[in-house]
């Protein structure tokens, strides 16, 4: 047993879904503490041991760095929501050593793929694991030969970012450096029509503690992140072993979020993307019956979790990012359509209760420009 009480750092500005892990973790005894910004979901969390908050006029990690190393380095666990606030991490002044402290990581493998699709891919090449072809460039130059000689059609990721941004279909063989400095320097991937799976895993010290395996049914646009899974039994638990070696090669302990294709000819998955950080999907570790809280701490037993889940599985939504997308296309349809969703979406599952502060914001956008600041005068009244 844990004779003391694990101490949890939350580092987000925003970010829904941090707040159900601490949530999570403050009923199942820890001590936690949040490093946020005035107004995020955070500041809304009862039984927070320390809330700090960083005012949106500062650097945000630089003043965590600063401020806080006291706070952080005398964490269990601490947990990020952006790869830019990793990348900040990464790109500061602190030693290796320390770096290794406040990051999910504890090894060189480790730092150097933190928010870095580069670092990811020279770590999967290295450790041998499936993954589809791909090239590292450093120019927009490279790239222009790289894509008169690798196998078309193919996708070309700058090398930081996520959520569809800075991610180019080459069709065809490319002959102009025009638009290409934000892709450089990048990775180029051949594109492949294999169905894409999402695996949410919990590592304990480089140890592989969880996983929930999904299929990504429906995304905003082609490379966007995915606004629709089904999660249910996996085609193949050959991707459990390739969680388990990346675990160990970068000693994670924390969440991470992967992406891997899966051939139904081979019945294999090929990885293909991994960040070691909490995405929104991670709230559903409980909903599934999985207790982060046990599997996190030093008295874990090293048996691996898995979803509790029923015939058939379980689809659900992204509320929020659904209702933003048809929104911002004026979809009324899809807009009704996905609020009458709302008791299969992450929001609901994960004891949130947002129905109302997440929809009417948003149904703003379908309103007339000038009626839109008389309603939001009324918000202090309600």
């Amino acid at each position: 047993m844990d004779t003391q009480p694990q101490r949890a750092v939350f580092i987000c500005e925003k970010g829904i879904h941090i707040s159900a892990i601490a949530r999570e973790l403050i009923s199942k005894g820890w001590e936690c503490s949040a490093l946020t910004t005035p107004g995020s979901s955070l500041t809304r969390v009862a039984g927070l041991e320390k809330l700090h908050i960083i005012e949106k006029n500062q650097n945000f990690i630089a003043t965590v760095l600063a401020n806080y190393q006291d706070l952080l380095f005398s964490s269990d666990f601490i947990s990020f929501s952006s790869d830019d606030h990793l990348s900040e991490v990464v790109q500061s002044s602190l030693s290796t050593l320390e770096k290794e402290v406040i990051l999910p990581i504890s090894t060189d493998i480790g730092l150097s793929m933190m928010a870095s699709k580069v670092g990811f891919t020279r770590a999967i090449h290295q450790l041998g694991l499936r993954t589809p072809l791909t090239e590292i460039y450093r120019s927009p130059d490279e790239l222009i030969e790289l894509s008169q000689r690798f196998p078309l059609p193919a996708i070309a990721k700058a090398d930081a970012g996520g959520g569809g941004v800075s991610v180019l279909r080459l069709d065809i063989p490319l002959s102009s450096t025009d638009g290409l400095h934000d892709l450089a320097p990048g990775v180029i991937q051949e594109f492949v029509e294999f169905p894409v799976i999402g695996v949410e895993a919990l590592f304990n010290n480089g140890r592989l503690a969880a996983w929930m395996y999904c299929d990504n049914q429906e995304t905003i646009t082609p490379f966007a992140p995915s606004t629709v899974r089904h999660y249910g039994a996996p085609l193949a638990l050959d991707f459990v072993e390739q969680l388990q070696t990346l675990g160990e090669a970068t000693g994670a302990h924390g969440f991470a979020n992967c992406s891997f294709f899966y051939s139904p000819d081979e019945k294999v998955h090929y990885i293909f993307e991994c960040d070691l950080r909490a995405s929104h999907w991670a709230r559903l570790f409980p909903y599934f019956g999985i207790d982060v809280a046990a599997l996190l701490a030093p008295s874990w037993s090293g048996e691996i979790a898995t979803p509790k889940l029923s015939r058939g599985g379980k689809t659900v939504i992204h509320f929020s990012r659904l209702l933003t997308a048809s929104a911002n296309k004026r979809d009324g349809r899809t807009f009704m359509r996905t609020l009458l969703r709302y008791r299969c979406s992450s929001d609901f599952l994960a004891g949130e209760g947002r129905f109302f502060a997440v929809a009417a914001p948003i149904a703003l956008k379908f309103l007339p420009e000038r009626i839109k600041p008389f309603l939001k005068s009324l918000r202090r009244y309600i």
